[in-house]
């Protein structure tokens, strides 16, 4: 059996710039993220009889298909991602074969974790070592985005995917020629990491919608869009200069500046339960948070000192969704 587990992510900043042809449209960007401890398993066997067994734990799916073919023929909703992946795989099944697929994500839903995205990666990778193929980061990316694309019907960015294929904090820097992601270390966020806390609204956010409407927006020349796409651009770049001098000084001004530009950028990009949320926070004297998702998401994450623990979990008595999430940063 070929197993893989993939990262999930939290955006720092520059998130819907990894948006194809958006980046292009402010002379480049960067995009900052950071793996979280949860992640999204796939486990993948190839069998030698026709059955096609396939389990989604998350969905509480699981169903027996003769053939392969009636796998693909099947509208069962709980099945729009896995029938891309495996149509596109179909001309690797030799002589009838079946197999066997569990899924399980560790993401809330809609959690603007990149929790389908990271599922999607650790599904091409199973897949790819059950077949013995091998592709390059770069080709993952490109297929996972691509296959996303056509689930969605949208046009995908490609940031979610790089966490899921190795975890750590890295920028993204997106160019007229390239897009190359580097490792990088940030002393401030390393002493600042056991503070990570994970806040779940309990209202699912589907980014991909957002950054549809900003993309026509920005196809069409809305000046005020990509004046704030402009805006979004240099704020990463200042996040990352002021990740890598280690100061961390100027990191609450830059999070506050990005999301006051997200608020006008996407109608709804935060919820009424994150919107409590922020508020407690702020009351609380907490300056570090970031909505998670570039259109928005259900999940936001701050950076809460320990000795604020028993009043940060107050915050699940504001609505009886609110949940505090248990993740760690992985930098």
């Amino acid at each position: 059996m070929a197993k893989v587990e993939s990262h999930l992510r939290v955006d720092i900043s520059g998130g819907t710039l990894d948006l194809w042809p958006l980046f292009n449209f402010v002379g480049g960007a960067k995009t900052i993220n950071a793996a979280v401890s949860l992640k999204a398993q796939s486990h993948f066997e190839l069998t030698t009889n026709s059955d096609v067994e396939i389990n989604v734990t998350n969905l509480n799916y699981k169903k027996v298909f003769k053939n392969l073919k009636e796998f693909l023929l099947s509208q069962d909703r709980e099945l729009d991602i896995l029938k891309s992946v495996i149509e596109y795989y179909a001309p690797e099944f030799k002589n009838n074969m079946g197999f066997t697929l569990k899924t399980q994500s560790e993401s809330p839903v809609g959690g603007g974790l990149g929790g389908s995205s990271t599922l999607l990666v650790s599904i091409i990778r199973s897949m790819d070592l059950a077949f013995g193929l091998q592709r390059k980061e770069a080709q993952i990316v490109d297929l996972a985005c691509n296959l996303e694309s056509r689930i969605l019907n949208t046009p995908a960015g490609t940031q979610d995917y790089f966490q899921a294929i190795e975890a750590g904090l890295s920028v993204i820097s997106f160019d007229y020629q390239s897009r190359t992601r580097k490792f990088f270390k940030s002393a401030w966020l390393d002493q600042q990491k056991d503070n990570f806390r994970l806040i779940y609204s309990g209202h699912p956010h589907h980014s991909g919608l957002n950054n549809w409407r900003i993309f026509q927006k920005c196809v069409d020349g809305d000046k005020e869009t990509l004046n704030i796409l402009n805006d979004l651009k240099k704020i990463s770049e200042d996040v990352y200069t002021d990740l890598t001098t280690g100061s961390g000084s100027k990191m609450s001004d830059l999070l506050n500046a990005e999301l006051n530009l997200r608020r006008r950028l996407a109608t709804g990009y935060v919820n009424e339960p994150l919107d409590r949320v922020i508020n407690f926070l702020t009351d609380l004297g907490v300056s570090h948070f970031k909505v998670c998702g570039a259109g928005g998401g259900g999940c936001m994450w701050a950076l809460v000192p320990k000795e604020l623990n028993s009043e940060l979990k107050k915050v699940e008595t504001l609505h009886q969704e609110i949940k505090l999430i248990p993740s760690e940063l992985i930098l």
